[in-house]
């Protein structure tokens, strides 16, 4: 699955971000990572973030949790539920 991010930092300095999605399937949790490493400009971006399953199931349309966090300890959102979609 591919989320999409919108992130703004320091010009010049490296973006890395993490993505966490966690969907209840059943008595299933289906969760995974994904990664996003990146040089920072002076403008708000957007990036596609592919985030692929860990659990070998895959996700579903439908409700999950999704949490986005910079590797270097900044910011952190989440948990939001978000609305998978194909």
């Amino acid at each position: 699955m591919t989320v999409s991010v919108t992130y703004q930092c320091t010009p010049s300095e490296p973006a890395n971000i993490e993505v966490y999605v966690a969907q209840a399937r059943g008595t299933q949790l289906v969760e995974g990572f994904g990664f996003l490493f990146s040089i920072c400009s002076s403008f708000t971006q957007t990036s596609q973030i592919l985030v692929q399953s860990r659990s070998g199931s895959p996700y579903h349309p439908g409700l999950a949790v999704a949490t986005a966090s910079d590797f270097d300890g900044g910011d952190f959102t989440g948990p939001v539920e978000v609305r998978l979609v194909r």
